[in-house]
This record gives C-alpha cells, structure tokens and sequence, in this order.
C-alpha cells in the first residue's frame, strides 16, 4: 500500500468460503516533506470486550472517574498558576526518561 499511492490495486481475498475480487485506489498521504505513502485507512488493531460483574464493573468505573478528577484538579491548577505548565509529560518526555533509565541499568550504584 504505502508504494502505491494514488496506483489502482487489484485483490483476491478468501472470505466465507468465496473468492471476492477487489479494486482499491490508496490515497496518497504525506508522511514527511519529501515522502507521500499510500493508505487505505484500514484498521488491524483487536476489539477486546470485556464483560464484567456489577460488582467490579462499578469498582472499575470508579476507578476512572477518579483518575479523571484528579487530571482535572491538576489541570485546573496549571491553568490559575499554581503549578507550573513543565509538569506537563509526553511521548518524548517518557522515552527521554525510558532511555536514562536504559542507560543506568536495573541496578544503579
């Protein structure tokens, strides 16, 4: 896909027992200035359904919502100026500090 931008595909899949023929055109999509790649906006990725009691399916919410409480109190306190807008962390920060703690080891001395 990600060569064939823009590029007429043609398929055979098994589905159910039948051969179907597909036609797919990938959207050409940029990926960096200088690179254009094909997507078909095609999803791999597992739905994972989780049944649970009543019991710890509340226990679980619950749970959430006070992960969700205390986000807001923090974000509220950055927002009037009682904490600083640096607490914040990302995707970079977490591999800066995955990468210190690679580098020192599981047993720093």
């Amino acid at each position: 896909m990600r060569a064939a931008a823009s590029q007429l595909l043609r398929f055979q899949i098994a589905r159910g027992g039948q051969m179907l023929q597909l036609q797919i055109t990938p959207m050409a999509v940029v990926v960096s200035p200088t690179e254009r790649a094909g997507r078909i906006g095609v999803d791999f990725r597992e739905t994972i359904l989780v049944r649970d009691g009543p019991v710890q399916a509340v226990h679980t919410r619950c749970c959430g919502l006070g992960d969700l409480g205390v986000f807001i109190a923090d974000a509220r306190r950055m927002m009037v100026g009682r904490a600083s807008w640096r607490n914040l962390s990302g995707p970079v920060t977490i591999a800066d500090v995955a990468g210190q703690s690679a580098r020192i080891g599981s047993l720093p001395i």
